[in-house]
């Protein structure tokens, strides 16, 4: 059976991303990294991977965008989205006064940033690679110490939820990509409407190139869902662009605005064209 690499340890809602995409026709692998995932999927270790690309309240995971930008064999073939309902995890009995450290992936510790500043401004925190992590370590330690996890890890690492939906927004969900060694194209017709495209673009340096880009788009009607700048890794001041378009590359408007689009530009690559997360799209 093929597997599906994710970031783990398990417990992570990177693992829930992945059992909701995979079900059961893949074996679950945890990974170290984002790179050990991107390692693998080159490798032909896993089939798959799953990596979170945006948080609704904490914005882009850019590491992510750089491993795709650097890996033109990896391709975007779906999407997860994750409603992130963040809790407080400790030993049971456990009282706020008592908790003295933190601990959790830097994207939760951000998102419950709020709760913290008012429930415990005396803790320090403390960094790590994933909540699940963080569960797994406070499980062996003393009360002094808490986590920031989901269901799944207070579950598995025996631990009580001291507080729970400790986030800031109640509305938080992450989008996590799933990624491949080869591009499968959907050709269905009626999934066209609920196609997401994404390119990775590298423009002429003069003025008025991304406008005319975002033009070409706007002039038949697609609507663009996202579009961030990351250091080209060349020189001072240059740039590549990732950009999320709603549609298919099959549609006519799509393929006529793309052929515009890649005129414009030193680089062109069109990293997905895939179906988006019906459950909820960012």
């Amino acid at each position: 059976m093929k597997k599906i690499g994710y970031l783990g340890p398990e417990g992570t809602y990177s693992e829930k991303a992945a059992k909701s995409y995979a079900g059961l026709s893949y074996i679950l692998k945890p990974c170290t990294t984002f790179d050990s995932i991107f390692e693998g999927i080159i490798t032909n270790e896993v089939a798959l991977g799953v990596l979170p690309l945006e948080n609704s309240c904490e914005g882009t995971v850019v590491r992510v965008l750089d491993l795709l930008a650097r890996n033109d064999k990896v391709k975007i073939t779906g999407e997860v989205v994750v409603h992130v309902c963040h809790h407080l995890l400790g030993h049971p009995g456990t009282s706020l006064a008592e908790v003295q450290s933190i601990l959790s992936h830097p994207q939760a510790l951000a998102q419950c940033s709020g709760f913290i500043s008012k429930y415990l401004s005396h803790a320090k925190l403390q960094e790590v690679e994933s909540t699940a992590r963080a569960a797994s370590i406070i499980s062996e330690c003393g009360p002094s110490l808490a986590a920031i996890g989901n269901d799944e890890a207070s579950s598995r690492y025996n631990l009580s939820k001291l507080m729970t939906n400790i986030q800031d927004m109640a509305e938080n969900y992450t989008r996590f990509i799933v990624i491949a060694k080869e591009q499968q194209i959907m050709v269905e017709t009626e999934e066209y409407a609920n196609s997401r495209t994404s390119l990775i673009l590298s423009i002429v340096d003069q003025p008025g190139t991304l406008y005319e880009i975002l033009k070409q788009l706007a002039l038949r009607g697609i609507n663009l869902t996202k579009i961030e700048s990351r250091p080209a890794r060349t020189r001072l001041g240059e740039y590549i662009f990732f950009i999320d378009l709603d549609g298919h590359i099959n549609q006519p408007q799509v393929c006529e605005a793309l052929a515009e689009v890649k005129k414009l530009t030193v680089e062109f690559r069109i990293i997905g064209c895939y179906a988006k997360d019906k459950e909820k799209s960012l």
